[in-house]
């Protein structure tokens, strides 16, 4: 089959990431896939490194005429069976073209904590354009029920997935990524991996290990960190301030990202908000460390029962850290890649 993404994205953001994922699993299970990205950008980058093709132009142009124009040309010459919209950028022209007549079908993927605009177009395009909408958690599908009317049985949810071969516990890595920090195997180590953003909550996690530690020092914690739209040095002050050098580390950017977290005995996603795709999470589970996580996005929907807290919480962190679920829910490429077929032949 010959599937079109418009991935229209700028950055190699959560949206990027489940959409590129698709399109190489789809290649690599033999079918036709190309992506439309934005050139010159992160994404249009990241999609060269994976070896997928990709068809390049300014999506998100003030003015789109033209810009449809040739998209028209690139669709008619390459007839896909299937076309998925990851963003709403010329959505409207991908619903229209499937209103009047076009072979392909039409899906709409939203991957997004903001609820969509509740209008008469915006209903229209979705409830009556597109022949599937698929959503990354329960909360997003609430939203198109409620606000844009749409029937349950067309709204599929499909959360993500990682490869598991890749994401697979690595004993050895474990074992220099703990040595390189000093860390020791009677150590509890408290892992997060995410850039340094406010929204992503480290701060919390640090004042939570500070209240672990009142009570058992063998706590430490490894913050696969590089500085994002903040500074990490602020982040180092931050944990100076509060007496734990020598406990709390941050990495930096790192390329052994599985070793690093096969370095963790408990991994957490502390963010205060967004996360309506989390593929950190994906990862941390796939390599076998148990995952508390922040009652944010579609985190309350892949985390083991038990292991939710209040975003903010320190108190509720460290309570979590030291009582967990220690089972894993696994979500795996080849399940992500099976959900979205199915629910394009629904």
């Amino acid at each position: 089959m010959r599937f079109f993404h418009l991935i229209n994205v700028r950055w190699y953001n959560a949206t990027a990431w489940y959409a590129l994922n698709l399109c190489r699993l789809l290649q690599e299970a033999g079918h036709d896939a190309i992506a439309g990205v934005l050139p010159n950008t992160q994404t249009a980058q990241k999609a060269k490194e994976m070896n997928i093709k990709t068809y390049e132009d300014n999506f998100n142009a003030e003015n789109p005429i033209g810009v449809a124009f040739r998209l028209n040309a690139f669709l008619r010459d390459f007839a896909p069976d299937i076309v998925t919209a990851h963003r709403g950028e010329l959505f409207w022209f991908l619903a229209l073209k499937r209103l009047f007549g076009a072979r392909w079908k039409m899906l709409r993927v939203r991957g997004d904590q903001r609820a969509p605009k509740a209008n008469f177009i915006n209903r229209f395009f979705h409830n009556k354009c597109a022949d599937r909408i698929i959503v990354s958690g329960e909360w997003i599908k609430k939203n198109f029920i409620e606000k844009l009317k749409t029937p349950r049985d067309k709204i599929s949810v499909i959360y993500g997935g990682v490869n598991t071969t890749k994401f697979a516990f690595d004993k050895n890595g474990r074992d220099l990524v703990r040595s390189e920090f000093g860390l020791k195997k009677s150590d509890i180590v408290v892992g997060l991996v995410g850039r340094y953003s406010e929204v992503k909550g480290h701060k919390s996690l640090i004042d939570a290990l500070y209240i672990l530690r009142q009570n058992d020092e063998n706590y430490k914690l490894l913050l696969v960190t590089s500085s994002s739209d903040l500074n990490t040095a602020d982040l180092q002050k931050y944990i100076d301030d509060r007496g734990l050098s020598g406990a709390a580390f941050i990495t930096g950017f790192r390329a052994d990202i599985t070793a690093c977290i096969s370095a963790f005995d408990i991994g957490v996603v502390a963010s205060l908000g967004s996360e309506a795709i989390c593929r950190v999470a994906f990862e941390i589970m796939s390599v076998g460390v148990p995952l508390i996580a922040a009652k944010v996005g579609a985190l309350p929907e892949v985390t083991p029962n038990g292991n939710l807290f209040a975003p903010n919480d320190a108190t509720a962190i460290a309570q979590k850290i030291k009582n967990h679920n220690k089972n894993v829910c696994v979500f795996s490429d080849e399940a992500f890649l099976s959900a979205y077929m199915e629910a394009i032949n629904e």
